[in-house]
């Protein structure tokens, strides 16, 4: 998901998603949005923290049994500029190889690889750090494998959980101090990959 951020006389982008209602959005130091984005940031340069909190809108209870619902907290640096210019808001481009169904075999662990990118641009960024969790109750949380691979991208594995919707939750940081912590509620379904079960 990729909130819109707009500092006065400085940056705004539209969000890339269809379906999603924005609950809550902070960031500090500033106020809270309860609205959707766009969001206003002080001209003054500093370090702002970003919270948004969104879930997907369907009259369809079963169009979205996956990714419903995702948090995301960015620390990063802004401040005033001449022109317009989308925020800089990192942005992982996670690649799990998962089936149509969006399903993974119960049975065995998942690797799959995570890269960074920053909103509006789909150059690669250098990853300073990654760690990875996850659950399948949304809150007993365990650490998954991850490593640093060759092209820059780390290589995570997170063992088999038998049949169940899975949760991620990503912390990254760049090679600026800029971070990002994502939470993905029901990310994949491991085992099951019917969406009746």
């Amino acid at each position: 998901m990729r909130p819109a951020i707009a500092p006065r006389r400085r940056r705004w982008l539209t969000p890339a998603a269809r379906c999603w209602r924005t609950t809550a959005a902070r960031y500090w130091p500033a106020t809270t949005h309860r609205a959707g984005p766009p969001f206003d940031l002080p001209r003054k340069d500093n370090w702002y923290r970003l919270t948004v909190d969104a879930t997907r809108m369907s009259p369809d209870p079963v169009t979205w049994m996956l990714g419903a619902r995702v948090t995301s907290d960015w620390r990063f640096r802004s401040g005033h500029e001449k022109s317009a210019a989308a925020a800089r808001l990192l942005d992982l481009d996670y690649r799990l190889p998962l089936t149509g169904e969006n399903a993974a075999d119960a049975g065995k662990p998942l690797d799959y690889t995570v890269g960074l990118t920053a909103q509006g641009s789909q150059r690669a960024l250098p990853i300073a750090s990654l760690k990875v969790w996850y659950a399948t109750d949304g809150t007993d949380w365990k650490q998954a494998k991850a490593a640093r691979g060759a092209d820059g991208r780390w290589k995570v594995t997170v063992p088999s959980a038998g049949t169940a919707k899975v949760d991620l939750r990503t912390t990254v940081t760049d090679t600026t101090g800029a971070s990002l912590t994502e939470t993905l509620i029901d990310a994949y379904n491991s085992g099951c990959a019917d969406i009746w079960c």
